[in-house]
């Protein structure tokens, strides 16, 4: 989680981006941001991380909401 924001803060792409939830246990983490870009786009970050288990969504999209592209690692069925 630390590494997500000190990425963020030293981004020169990167213009602000605002910690929408976070939760903290004593093995695990779960943070949700929207950055915004400098090319006016929005990248929309969700992680969650355990000792057991670790997931992440990254959704990029324009300014009129369409997507640009989604990375994450959730099974996906055909």
């Amino acid at each position: 989680m630390i590494k997500i924001l000190q990425l963020l803060n030293k981004s020169a792409t990167v213009t602000s981006y605002k910690i929408e939830d976070f939760k903290q246990g004593s093995n695990f983490y779960y943070i949700r941001v929207k950055a915004k870009l400098t090319n006016k786009t929005t990248l929309f970050i969700r992680e969650y991380a355990s000792e057991e288990d670790y997931s992440y969504s990254y959704h990029w999209q324009k300014e009129d909401s369409q997507i640009i592209i989604r990375w994450d690692n959730a099974p996906h069925h055909k």
